[in-house]
């Protein structure tokens, strides 16, 4: 996520505990945040959320006075998103068995 302003390490913490999220959705579970970068006034932090809630990654920054500029999903659990805007893709037997629960011996 591309936010505006410089978020300091208190603030990235603060997205790492979980914060209150507006419209009634209660807190935002753990999340794992680093700052990936810091540049004329905006942060580009890498985050993984483990919920998704309506507008999630928006609602949590706006609880750090920040906001989002630019957001890009690249992953939804183990499938990483790699096609290009607009485009699909089939999912491959292993991703399908895990997305509905197949342990990993039943692979």
């Amino acid at each position: 996520a591309l936010c505006k302003g410089r978020l300091e390490e208190e603030e990235v913490q603060k997205l790492r505990d979980g914060v209150p999220l507006t419209g009634g959705l209660g807190d935002s579970a753990p999340a794992e945040v680093e700052i990936a970068d810091v540049r004329e006034g905006t942060t580009l932090l890498r985050i993984i959320i483990s919920e998704g809630k309506n507008r999630q990654v928006r609602r949590m920054l706006l609880a750090v006075n920040s906001q989002v500029i630019r957001l890009a999903r690249v992953a939804v659990g183990d499938v990483t998103l790699d096609v290009d805007e607009g485009r699909w893709r089939m999912l491959n037997d292993a991703e399908v068995k895990r997305a509905l629960g197949y342990t990993p011996k039943e692979l």
